[in-house]
């Protein structure tokens, strides 16, 4: 068997270097060279021994070139296209057919007949099989589907086809599978994500095949925005759903990162999509997510679970939860703590973080004093059974607190307690105990040494606690987990008339048990104050924006400045705050009207 790519290549070479021109009539001795040339011919491209020799053949051809060469290579001409034609129909289904490729690729009559053929054939082929396919497959196959179809092509034109050929049959395969169906195949899959019916698989595919076509990652950044904020704003919106809303917050971006990470190769226009896109969701519903996500991320720090106590939205931290968090001795770690001030004073800048800082310094301050106060006291005749801690703070750095008028029990006269919290020993039948209260449940608490029983309107009496406070005390103390007192009357709401028994057969397989203070549905007026909170931080978010705006431009309209910080400023303002700030910035000299035109702004360096 001969050698057959390198026989057709010899025997083609040296018939093409002649020069091709006129030919006469044919003799009986052209007639029948011309006919030995086409049999052999046909025999090798049929895998065949052709009759003549190959130096019979070269010899035909020599003797040919001057007299009959436009004949001699019309024939050949029209055997190799007749041939090749034949062999079109089963190029695709029969890849052994192929192989005739490999030997045909580096001659001229490859791009004349072969390619041009073949290439219009697989365009054909893959527009009506993809506009069949994204109409009838489901879209997860459908990408499964287009990546065999590429893998395919890619080891057929390793084996078959030159580079050219191989690079426009794989942009046939991506144009008429991904990029004219890109629309589609991306709401689809979207809508099974936001449905959570795709696996993670799935979307890598999609990101290695859109990639690949014209605006393939500019449409799947747009999909993935639109999914971002549909999916987010189904989360903040949700009926009541306010005690899960910023941990399901939390879950769906971990799962937003667990897929840039994952399928879209980290990719940082992807990233930056999550952020931006959380900004706007947490926005979608003016200040209530900021109020609810300050008081997650004070729960985070309240406990030992601090992981992500920073991952979304430190901007809208309170400085009412780290205050209370600290003089109560909640936060479990000092570097926790740290790492937020740190995060805050990266976006916000120093003046943001500066009376949070101090408020550290005063408790590592009042720390240092109460240890000194402790060994002055064991050196000492005093015979206090009290163990008291005292801070001392600086009013400037810290938020205001309401003051009540409540009658302190003897135990407690001596001592100036606000957000204190206290250890009271309990004894019950079953066991002694140590009880951890707020101070206004130990109030109550120490109601009972001297009474069985008493009334909702006898403990208000004696502790002059105000009604809804008193409530809150009872049903944490009578309600709750740990009933260590026991209500008489059963119902939703406490009444005046309800009493109240000293449970004397509590227990609980803690010694020391933590009595948590239960959190009524905040009043009008303490959403608003917290309201009011979250806005008084953002004001430094709107100051840095505005002088930073006025540093670069030097001088600006107000109208252009109103826009400016509405792009700028990923949170919801209204006009009129803006224009205050201004003015305030105006005062303490950051800028200035310009003399000439009021309306126009100078940056004052």
């Amino acid at each position: 068997m001969p050698n057959r790519g390198g026989d057709l290549a010899l025997l083609c070479h040296a018939y093409f270097k002649q020069s091709l021109k006129g030919m006469p009539e044919y003799q009986t001795y052209a007639e029948m060279s011309v006919r030995s040339l086409e049999f052999s011919l046909i025999a090798i491209l049929n895998y065949k021994q052709p009759e003549a020799s190959l130096q019979e053949l070269y010899q035909i051809i020599e003797n040919l070139h001057n007299t009959h060469r436009n004949v001699l290579y019309q024939k050949l001409h029209d055997v190799l296209e007749q041939t090749l034609q034949q062999k079109l129909e089963s190029l695709l289904n029969n890849p052994e057919d192929m192989s005739i490729l490999a030997m045909l690729s580096e001659l001229q009559i490859y791009d004349d007949i072969f390619q041009q053929e073949f290439l219009k054939v697989s365009h054909v082929f893959y527009i009506e099989e993809g506009n069949f396919l994204i109409m009838s497959m489901d879209i997860r196959e459908y990408l499964k589907h287009t990546q065999i179809r590429i893998k395919e092509e890619q080891e057929r034109s390793k084996n078959y086809l030159n580079k050219y050929t191989s690079t426009a049959v794989l942009e046939t395969v991506y144009k008429n599978l991904i990029e004219h169906h890109l629309i589609s195949i991306l709401q689809k899959t979207f809508n099974l994500l936001f449905e959570n019916k795709i696996i993670g698989d799935e979307l890598g595919i999609l990101y290695n095949l859109v990639k690949k076509v014209p605006l393939g990652v500019k449409h799947l950044s747009d999909s993935f925005i639109e999914y971002i904020s549909k999916k987010g704003v189904l989360i903040v919106n949700k009926p009541d759903n306010e005690k899960n809303m910023i941990q399901d917050l939390m879950d769906f971006k971990d799962k937003l990162d667990y897929i840039v990470e994952r399928h879209f190769r980290g990719n940082d226009i992807f990233n930056d999509i999550i952020r931006n896109s959380f900004v706007k969701v947490i926005n979608n519903k003016q200040n209530k997510p900021a109020q609810l996500l300050a008081k997650f991320i004070d729960a985070k720090l309240r406990s030992k679970d601090i992981s992500d106590e920073v991952k979304i939205f430190l901007l809208l931290f309170t400085k009412k939860d780290l205050a209370k968090r600290l003089l109560l001795g909640k936060s479990t770690s000092q570097d926790a703590e740290d790492s937020m001030i740190g995060k805050l004073k990266a976006e916000c800048g120093g003046a943001f973080t500066s009376k949070i800082e101090g408020m550290f310094k005063d408790i590592n301050i009042s720390q240092s004093m109460n240890f000194a106060f402790k060994q002055h006291l064991n050196h000492s005749t005093s015979t206090t059974l009290t163990d008291l801690s005292i801070n001392v703070l600086t009013s400037s750095f810290w938020p205001n607190y309401p003051t009540y008028d409540v009658n302190l029990p003897s135990e407690l006269v001596n001592y100036q307690p606000n957000l204190g919290h206290c250890i009271v020993k309990a004894l019950f039948e079953k066991g002694n105990k140590e009880l951890q209260v707020s101070l206004f449940q130990t109030i109550v608490l120490l109601l009972f040494n001297n009474a069985n029983q008493l009334s909702f309107n006898e403990i208000q009496e004696l502790t002059n606690l105000e009604c809804e406070e008193l409530k809150r005390t009872l049903i944490s103390l009578a309600c709750g987990k740990s009933k260590v007192l026991i209500r008489q009357l059963k119902g939703k709401d406490l009444e005046n008339e309800d009493i109240f028994y000293f449970n004397s057969k509590f227990s609980d397989k803690l010694f020391r048990v933590k009595i948590n203070q239960i959190q009524l549905k905040e009043t009008i007026e303490e959403e608003q104050a917290t309201e009011k909170s979250v806005l008084a931080d953002r004001q430094f978010q709107i100051d840095a924006a505005i002088v930073r705006i006025l540093k670069n431009r030097k001088k600006i309209s107000h109208n252009e400045l109103i826009s400016k910080l509405f792009n700028a400023l990923n949170i919801p303002v209204k006009p009129y705050d803006l224009k205050k700030r201004i003015e305030l910035l105006i005062e303490r000299e950051y800028l200035e009207r310009d003399k000439d035109d009021p309306s126009n702004y100078t940056y004052i360096a």
